[in-house]
């Protein structure tokens, strides 16, 4: 049943039924009386009360109804000719109250249409301009001009579509970011000899200020990694984590130490931040083959985590520096220890520690101490999507509140080939 009639119903109801109500209850009650009355005029058939009843009767000014008799009036002829007077006026307000119930319910019933057909017509205007919309006409109006609610309602709807046009524009600009975003990070890790790379960055939002970036400097055997955390996350982080990536591949292609290249970054991200009071945090490492050597310089960045299989053994790569961004003035301290094949390096983000359960418990990092030795014989692939997966199952059915980037560095002996261990990237990169 469509809506208008449902309407007209409602309205009908209410306004019918209780007339009829009160005209059934009333055309009961003058049956009563007259039925009362009847009684009363057949006990004046009986002669030795015919006297004194048509006398009272005579007198009483409420008898109007019923013909004035006079005492020796009252025959038997007399009481049913007043009986039958009585039953035709009675039928007479059955058939009068009858013709105006009915006047009435044509009345109503042709005001009910037309105050049915004016709701619906504006009803289905919304609709119309309802599923324009939806079709992703954002000029859809609905031509609704009242001074009633249903004119604060098509004002009101009237409004969404230039709203919701402007945030479909946001949402394909942030659409757009999000996918330069992805390009900007490393699509395949380095095929460098006698490493195992892989990372992965998982945003909160559609973009973020995670960051991780390979980037190559001096010889062949010698491999820089970074990770790094704008803070907060969304839009206005990634515009920064794109203005720090082209900073640093700019400055990493150059010659210096680890602890030059960060202060040299960390003077121009300063002045690019001094109003806005964001900063970065930043690890950096350059692994040196050909010397054994790991050297790295921490800027306010959670530590590595080096794990080493043969004594089983974590070691934090911890380190003196201040985030990027706070003051242009700041140094930084390189940091170094030597390496050897079956060692392994995480580099996180402060999203993977302190991702929180239903019970309010961190993940931490002796819980990614835990993964990393209980995956350390996978690939570098793998393992990261352990932990990764390790993390989304320890969260639970809450949401990810922060940006979440792993890189995995496994060192291999120079004899190992990785095909053994992953063959189905090998197949793929042939």
């Amino acid at each position: 049943m469509k809506f208008r009639w449902k309407l007209l119903l409602l309205l009908m109801s209410v306004s019918i039924l209780p007339i009829v109500g009160l005209r059934t209850y009333g055309i009961h009650n003058v049956r009563l009386m007259a039925d009362a009355l009847i009684q009363k005029l057949e006990q004046i058939q009986e002669p030795s009360d015919s006297t004194g009843i048509a006398t009272r009767l005579n007198r009483d000014p409420t008898a109007g109804q019923v013909p004035v008799t006079h005492p020796n009036s009252l025959t038997k002829n007399g009481i049913s000719e007043l009986r039958q007077n009585i039953l035709e006026r009675v039928d007479r307000v059955e058939t009068l109250t009858l013709g105006f119930l009915s006047l009435l319910i044509i009345l109503v019933t042709l005001c009910g249409l037309i105050f049915s057909r004016r709701v619906i017509q504006k009803i289905e205007a919304i609709a119309k301009a309802s599923r324009k919309l939806a079709g992703g006409d954002f000029e859809a109006k609905t031509g609704i001009v009242s001074n009633d609610e249903f004119g604060e309602i098509g004002e009101i709807f009237d409004g969404i579509g230039p709203k919701l046009k402007d945030h479909y524009r946001m949402l394909q600009s942030i659409s757009v970011a999000m996918e330069i975003q992805q390009r900007l990070l490393p699509g395949q890790p380095p095929q460098s000899p006698g490493f195992d790379i892989q990372a992965m960055t998982l945003y909160s939002d559609e973009t973020g200020g995670d960051y991780f970036d390979y980037l190559c400097s001096g010889a062949h055997q010698k491999l820089c990694l970074v990770v790094g955390d704008v803070s907060d996350h969304g839009l206005p982080s990634a515009l920064l984590m794109a203005s720090m990536r082209g900073m640093l591949r700019l400055r990493a292609a150059m010659p210096g130490a680890l602890e030059e290249m960060v202060s040299d970054v960390n003077r121009q991200f300063a002045r690019d931040v001094e109003a806005e009071g964001r900063f970065m945090t930043l690890f950096m490492a350059r692994i040196d083959r050909e010397n054994q050597l790991l050297e790295w310089v921490r800027a306010g960045h959670d530590p590595a985590i080096l794990y080493d299989i043969e004594e089983d053994s974590f070691t934090d790569l911890k380190g003196q520096g201040m985030a990027l961004g706070i003051s242009p003035d700041l140094t930084f301290t390189r940091q170094s220890l030597p390496i050897r094949a079956g060692q392994v390096i995480c580099l996180f983000t402060d999203g993977i520690p302190e991702t929180r359960n239903s019970q309010g418990d961190f993940f931490g990092r002796e819980r990614l101490r835990q993964e990393i030795r209980r995956h350390v014989a996978e690939t570098a692939k793998d393992m990261m999507l352990s932990i990764l997966d390790a993390v989304a199952e320890f969260r639970g059915d809450l949401e990810q509140e922060d940006d979440l980037t792993l890189m995995v560095v496994k060192i291999l002996s120079p004899e190992t080939d990785l095909t053994d261990q992953c063959p189905d990237e090998a197949r793929l990169a042939t």
